[in-house]
């Protein structure tokens, strides 16, 4: 028998290249083996993401080889069986290509063993020449790349190999109960490996906001005392950047578009010190069961939460002091959490996402009052999405000025997914 741990990641890629987003299938199977000590969730989330983040590169080497097109299961071992290869040293080279020979038999491919087993050994013989054409392969699909040009020029390569490596997790510390240093001697005395960075933002008036977080690489960090009792919150830094540069206060009224799971709405609250009047709007009734959750992990009252079509809703015109537009986008900056954006998107469902953002901006822009302050943020980086939005709604709406110039994160050596912001102020 192959092992389950190639199994289940080979089930769950396969449901994934489907349809279904990939995190969710893989938090599925987890819940099903959580109770399971000989099920090693940690190996099939290495091989299920490893994978997923070089499924074009793996598959366009498979193609360079085999002349036959293969089912998708079969094609899915050979990635498999690659990716170990090349970048997961845990087993033998004769052991992973011995479980990929296993796992065909196992799933009634036993024609194409042949064909399998050739891959591999000829990959496995050749391991450095193998590994440098496994790299110039393509990694992404051209479409994306050619936005990548557009945006990031000569640095695009860098950029997308960063963005497609695993992403840390950094924390966003409830400030109104506990500091970080404390946060980090508590995680410390658990051996917990956590490391604190210190950031500032500038603006054009020289003013800055220094603020902290924390980075970790260890999910072991849900099971602490520490998350239940709501010390944090999970938010990658460049989001603490964009509610940063919210600027909220005590006393705010504060409008969060398409809210969930819920960061930026509790994390401005945090920072109004839970004196303020925020609005959480969200499409998705299931979605936002995570807010309430996080809402109440958090202990946070300041917060309403709304399920509802936001271009839909009923708001009185002028009525919030800070908006946070954060609408649905191609989420390309992310495809490092999440490498299957990169299967589903397309230029055309780029083109509708960017018409839909300016639809949306420019009616958060009626709601904002004189003096206000928005900020548009994406995780994505077409121009369509950023930039041409921000230009179009601006042309649009002569009440509005940029406050900052507009933002690009990058993943550099801190780890940041790659987030648009535009920070937005009605004269």
């Amino acid at each position: 028998m192959p092992s389950k741990e190639r199994q289940l990641a080979l089930d769950i890629l396969n449901t994934a290249l489907g349809g279904r987003k990939l995190d969710r299938v893989f938090e599925d199977t987890a819940s099903i083996f959580e109770n399971d000590t000989k099920t090693r969730m940690n190996q099939i989330y290495n091989l299920v993401y490893g994978v997923a983040r070089r499924h074009f590169s793996l598959c366009a080497y498979i193609d360079s080889k085999v002349r036959e097109k293969l089912p998708i299961k079969a094609n899915l071992i050979i990635e498999i069986g690659l990716y170990e290869l090349a970048f997961n040293k845990s087993s033998k080279d004769y052991a992973v290509i011995s479980d990929a020979l296993k796992l065909a038999d196992f799933l009634n491919f036993t024609k194409y063993k042949p064909v399998i087993n050739a891959v591999l050994r000829r990959f496995a013989d050749d391991l450095e020449n193998g590994v440098k054409s496994l790299l110039s392969q393509k990694q992404v699909p051209s479409y994306v790349f050619d936005e990548m040009k557009k945006t990031f020029g000569d640095n695009a390569t860098s950029i997308m190999h960063g963005l497609m490596s695993p992403s840390p997790l950094f924390l966003s510390i409830n400030s109104q109960l506990i500091r970080p240093d404390e946060l980090i001697s508590s995680f410390k005395e658990q051996g917990i490996d956590v490391e604190k960075i210190n950031f500032e933002i500038r603006e054009k008036n020289g003013s800055s906001k220094p603020f902290t977080t924390l980075r970790t690489y260890e999910g072991k960090i849900f099971k602490t005392h520490e998350f239940e009792k709501g010390l944090f919150i999970i938010q990658d830094f460049s989001s603490q950047i964009a509610v940063e540069l919210l600027d909220s206060f005590s006393g705010m009224k504060m409008l969060d578009i398409c809210s969930a799971p819920g960061g930026k709405a509790i994390s401005s609250a945090i920072r109004a010190e839970d004196k303020a009047d925020i609005t959480a709007i969200d499409i998705s009734s299931s979605r936002l069961f995570r807010v309430h959750e996080n809402i109440n992990r958090m202990n946070i009252k300041s917060i309403k939460v709304i399920s509802a079509d936001f271009m839909e809703h009923n708001f009185e015109p002028e009525s919030f002091d800070r908006i946070f537009l954060d609408p649905p986008c191609s989420a390309l900056g992310v495809m490092g959490r999440n490498p299957d954006v990169t299967w589903k998107k397309s230029p055309q469902l780029i083109k509708d996402l960017s018409s839909l953002q300016v639809s949306m901006l420019l009616r958060s822009m009626e709601l904002l009052k004189k003096g206000g302050r928005m900020v548009y943020s994406v995780c994505t980086f077409t121009q369509s999405e950023t930039t041409d939005v921000i230009n179009c709604a601006l042309s649009a709406n002569g009440d509005f000025r940029k406050i900052n110039d507009s933002i690009y994160t990058i993943p550099n050596d801190i780890g940041m997914d790659g987030l648009f912001i535009a920070v937005l102020e009605k004269k």
